[in-house]
């Protein structure tokens, strides 16, 4: 039986199409070179295509065409608009990938990995921060390739020849996002190779399935190259009914998956930990359709499928007959109690688990966890050079996600704490960071004149080196790693007043609703005196940048008045004013500003409890950044020496 097989995106799969029927070349053709006999390609590509429309327009095309195999290639003007996260990117695209398995029946799906961009040659129409792009490429890719790394018949295939600079610069046109004829050679080659390997994969599958299905003590019977057509038909029609069934049986699979889902963790509700988890015996219920991907997997003694989101649903805690609106509002309350961070980091932790045991039990883990498997995940991770703040994190993930569904925490136990310990005692490295004193502050700041070309940059870095010296930030709350999402940290205009005292300011106030560890939502103020060094004072430095800054109300530190600085640029621009000054770029750090502050606080006597306020630390964490001076300069008279 031929195997049908459909090539869905946007502009590059259309492009593709064209590229191929004006093609010279015969080796390239619209069916990849392969056998018309046993395999068909289609091209469904639309030009300017955003996932949605993609959807839209894609599943038309699959139920009149029914294709085996779907190949995406669709993201890539979804990452552009600033207005989407990756996070929903990514449920965007795997809600589709669902209903192409389990709505319309494709057997195998293949995501191609999204591409860089490079910068432009020439002004484009839809012109975007390549570095922001390149990054939200770099986190969708990594979501992609972890969440599909266990789900069977679905694959992410990872493009090759164009990341180095130098092929980069051979197979982009000038627009930096379209390939051109060479690009568009490579991105054929690895469609081919795709598809090739897909073939393989899904004969391999049949062959399996066939084994199976065959009594032991007989062999298949080989039906001769000469057989009569009533024979080759009965063949197809057993290879035909083995794709149904195989198609079939995943399908059951993860159906049964989810209703078994529901009853463990009604049960639950019920049973004490003591006792145990007992099999529920409620009817199953009939799934008609899945139309979204699966929640985050609470299946307590069952393989794990994928992890999609920390919280997913609990269906322990929502009993039947709930209406929608009131278990969407506790998703929401449930995602609220954490900080977007905080959830990345413990999805990261769940991943690691599940990497954990591929490599040493090639399977998933099962929940809730066996003591001996968390003793055996911590000595991973310390054998794989984690430091002890990592490891700590990875086991508070996996504690959580016990927690929040309803399951036994095995982390608790003295022996798991005794572990951290001796993790915390053998991987307690020095923090070799330096603080940032008034005088290297000075230092720096004079260097901006030197080191960054514009009034507006200059005055906008004195700004933030300052403020971050004076008001203890961190860097998290004037600059973002990424424009995909805006942390709600992030200090904006509207946080800052002054304090005029005869038509002059003498002070300003900055108010921080939120920052790290901060949970009663009460806001914070603080009051910052000007400084008698008009250098380094940063009600001077704050009116100054203010007074070019664009009036809307945006983030406080921007070019635009709309979004965020980069932390790289942040950083960068501390490197060359450290450099120049002769300092060591490798001690000092974007933090120093923050231990600097500490540090220059304690050496002026103010009282421990008081830096912790200033700092806005709510633990004994505060020490850490303490560098305290042995002795000041000690004057030694011959006359006092015996």
């Amino acid at each position: 039986m031929v195997m049908k097989l459909v090539v869905l995106g946007h502009s590059f799969v259309s492009r593709l199409e064209d590229f191929v029927n004006s093609s010279p070349d015969n080796r390239v053709t619209k069916n990849l070179n392969l056998s018309l006999e046993e395999i068909h390609v289609s091209y469904a590509g639309f030009r300017g295509a955003t996932l949605s429309k993609v959807r839209a327009q894609g599943l038309r095309y699959v139920r009149l065409f029914h294709p085996d195999v779907v190949v995406l290639q669709a993201v890539s003007n979804d990452l552009c608009d600033p207005t989407k996260s990756v996070s929903d990117v990514f449920k965007q695209l795997i809600d589709f990938v669902i209903s192409l398995r389990y709505a319309e029946s494709v057997k195998h799906d293949v995501i191609l990995q999204t591409l860089h961009r490079r910068p432009p040659s020439y002004r484009i129409r839809y012109e975007v921060d390549t570095q922001w792009f390149n990054e939200r490429v770099d986190e969708l890719n990594m979501r992609i390739s972890s969440y599909l790394c266990n789900v069977e018949g679905s694959k992410f295939f990872r493009l090759s020849g164009f990341w180095s600079s130098t092929s980069q610069d051979m197979v982009f046109s000038q627009d930096g996002v379209h390939l051109n004829l060479q690009g568009m050679k490579k991105y054929y080659n690895n469609l081919r190779a795709v598809v090739v390997s897909t073939l393989k994969t899904i004969t391999n599958d049949e062959r399996t399935q066939n084994a199976k299905r065959q009594p032991r003590g007989r062999r298949t019977q080989v039906i001769p190259a000469a057989a009569g057509s009533a024979e080759q038909a009965a063949q197809q029609t057993v290879q035909q009914t083995a794709q149904d069934q195989l198609v079939a049986a995943v399908t059951d699979k993860v159906l049964e998956a989810i209703r078994n889902e529901s009853n463990q963790e009604s049960q639950q509700m019920v049973e004490t930990e003591d006792r145990g988890r007992k099999k529920h015996k409620e009817p199953k219920k009939k799934r008609k359709r899945i139309s979204s991907p699966p929640r985050s997997p609470s299946i307590a003694g069952r393989e794990i499928q994928g992890i999609s989101t920390l919280h997913g649903q609990v269906p322990s805690q929502h009993p039947s007959g709930v209406p929608t609106h009131l278990v969407n509002s506790t998703s929401k309350l449930l995602d609220a109690a954490m900080s977007k961070n905080t959830q990345v980091s413990y999805e990261v932790a769940l991943n690691a688990y599940r990497k954990f045991f591929r490599t040493n039990f090639s399977t998933s883990p099962t929940f809730p966890s066996q003591l001996n498997h968390i003793m055996s995940f911590i000595a991973w991770l310390y054998q794989h050079k984690k430091s002890y703040n990592t490891i700590n994190t990875y086991v508070a993930g996996i504690s959580y996600y016990h927690k929040i569904h309803g399951l036994s925490d095995p982390t608790q136990f003295f022996v798991i704490k005794k572990l951290l310990k001796g993790a915390q005692h053998l991987s307690n490295a020095p923090d070799i960071r330096l603080p940032i004193t008034p005088h290297i502050l000075f230092k720096l700041v004079h260097a901006l004149k030197h080191t960054v070309a514009g009034k507006f940059s200059r005055r906008l870095l004195t700004g933030m080196f300052t403020l971050c010296f004076f008001a203890f930030l961190r860097v998290g709350e004037v600059t973002v790693k990424s424009l995909k999402n805006s942390s709600r940290n992030l200090v904006h205009l509207k946080n800052l007043s002054f304090d005029p005292v005869r038509g002059r300011p003498k002070s300003m106030t900055l108010t921080l609703r939120h920052f790290k560890h901060h949970d009663s939502g009460r806001p914070v103020s603080l009051q910052i005196a000007a400084q008698t060094c008009k250098n380094i004072c940063p009600v001077i430095a704050m009116q100054k940048y203010l007074s070019v800054r664009s009036k809307c109300q945006g983030p406080l530190f921007s070019f635009d008045g709309q979004k965020p600085i980069n932390q790289a640029y942040f950083t960068n621009e501390l490197k060359n004013a450290l450099s120049f000054v002769g300092l060591d770029t490798t001690k000092y750090k974007s933090h120093s500003f923050r231990i600097g502050a500490a540090s220059y606080a304690f050496q002026c006597k103010i009282p421990g409890d008081k830096i912790r306020l200033m700092g806005r630390w709510n633990s004994s964490a505060i020490r850490r950044y303490f560098r305290i001076p042995v002795f000041d300069t000690v004057e030694i008279s011959p006359l006092n020496l015996v």
